[in-house]
């Protein structure tokens, strides 16, 4: 049979695994956000939508099984909402015009100007700044959120 130091072993390396599990998985799911979520309008409204979805759904839930809402249980219905804040900020924080300045110098890093189509007309290029206090606010509220619901 089994001794009891494999099975704590066995649950020890379990535990460690899933843990290591969730860091990857959340550090792939952060990533997917401030990449791709927060980049574009459609896929950051998506993702507003389907947070308030489901803060109505657990609302009802809870709505359903306690006979009194008390500010502990709205924890669970603040989360998803908070998070859409979070990933709100962080695309609002990447919609912020970079203008060339007086002395026609430009930001580093930023590519702001002119560009001539085929026809010669030249067309202003719109050039956003690639950092913002706003996305590191809005990235700083999502990251928190994932570490605290998952304990």
């Amino acid at each position: 049979g089994k001794s009891s130091t494999e099975t704590v072993m066995g649950h020890l390396a379990s535990t460690t695994l899933a843990a290591v599990l969730q860091m990857v998985v959340r550090t792939g799911l952060m990533g997917l956000v401030s990449v791709l979520v927060t980049r574009y309008t459609i896929l950051t409204y998506l993702a507003l939508g389907g947070l308030a979805f489901i803060a109505t759904r657990i609302y009802s839930a809870l709505k359903k099984t306690l006979a009194k809402i008390n500010i502990t249980s709205m924890k669970d219905v603040l989360s998803p909402l908070t998070i859409a804040l979070g990933i709100y900020c962080m695309y609002r924080g990447r919609r912020f015009v970079v203008s060339p300045t007086t002395d026609g110098v430009q930001d580093v890093g930023n590519t702001s100007g002119t560009l001539a189509d085929e026809s010669g007309n030249e067309q202003d290029i719109i050039t956003y700044a690639s950092w913002s206090w706003t996305f590191w606010f809005g990235e700083t509220i999502v990251m928190t959120l994932f570490l605290s619901n998952s304990f």
